[in-house]
Parts: structure tokens; C-alpha cells; sequence
């Protein structure tokens, strides 16, 4: 379940930027992109701000200008401030896995799938089919089918948990 993030207020732009570590630039760019995190009292919620962030990430990095189409430092610092915030809003919401659990599920579902295809296509196959017609062939091929999709039903739920697990 994702976790819920408490509710902070900040009285200023410079607070909430020393909080969490974004620049007074992306507060400000937010706010004239319509952010409803900025109240009419000049508090700022953070639920919203962060919201807003991961919503349009895109709208927010800093485009490269001038004839070279290099980005400044300061906006380079920017879209690393972006993807940094995106991050750990994908994290808060139970969006990522571990890299490692990811393969780890990979590899034991692929070796399952690997001895499946080997014991029936190489060594059960050939006998099964032998003398008999095409629909009773199929059949062998659609039980066949089904133990491939049970295996990759398993990586979903060995991913799952991986998931829950963080």
C-alpha cells in the first residue's frame, strides 16, 4: 500500500525550497504553471507541490536556449531537481522494484520455462504426437501453452511481492 506522505505547510518559497531541496526557480516556474499547491496566503502545500512535480515533469524541465542548444548549469540543476522529486514520488506510491529483485524473478521463471520446453518439445513431443492426427496433436501443444503462461504467471506475482516487499 502506498504510503501516505503527512501533510507539511511552508510559510515561504525559500523554506520549502530548503525542505526539499528544489530551487527557488522550479517553485516559481510551478506556480505560474497554475500549481495548486501555492495557497492565497502565501503557504505552500507539499502533497500538492510534489504532486504537481511528478504530473508534469516534462513542462517543468528547462529546454535549451540559445543558438548551441545547450542547457545552462542552472537548468541543468533544474531537471535534475525534477527527476530527483519524480523519483521519489514513484517510490512513495509503490511504483518501483528493486533492479535486482526484477532479475532475480527473471531468471528463475526463465530457467523454469527453459527445463518445460526441453523435457516436452524435445523429449515427450516426438513420442506423444506419433501417430496421431492433427487435433489430438494440438492438444499436446495447448498443454504445452498452458504450463508457458503458468510460468509467467508466477513471474507477476514473483514481481508482486517484490514489489510489496520494498
Amino acid at each position: 500500500m502506498p504510503k501516505k506522505l503527512k501533510a507539511r505547510l511552508f510559510a515561504s518559497l525559500s523554506q520549502c525550497s530548503t525542505a526539499l531541496k528544489i530551487s527557488i526557480e522550479a517553485l516559481r516556474k510551478a506556480k505560474r504553471m497554475g500549481c495548486v499547491a501555492f495557497r492565497a496566503n502565501g503557504s505552500i502545500d507539499e502533497a500538492e507541490l510534489l504532486k504537481f512535480f511528478s504530473k508534469h515533469a516534462e513542462e517543468l524541465k528547462a529546454k535549451p536556449k540559445g543558438k548551441r542548444g545547450a542547457l545552462t548549469l542552472k537548468d541543468q540543476k533544474l531537471n535534475e531537481e525534477i527527476r530527483r522529486l519524480k523519483n521519489r514520488n514513484d517510490k512513495d506510491d509503490g511504483k518501483l522494484i528493486l533492479a535486482a529483485a526484477f532479475c532475480a524473478a527473471v531468471h528463475e521463471v526463465g530457467a523454469s520455462m527453459k527445463s518445460i520446453l526441453r523435457q516436452k518439445l524435445e523429449l515427450e513431443y516426438p513420442a506423444a504426437v506419433a501417430g496421431l492426427d492433427i487435433p489430438q496433436a494440438r492438444v499436446f501443444g495447448k498443454r504445452l501453452n498452458d504450463e508457458i503462461i503458468l510460468e509467467f504467471q508466477k513471474l507477476g506475482a514473483m514481481l508482486g511481492a517484490a514489489a510489496l516487499a520494498r
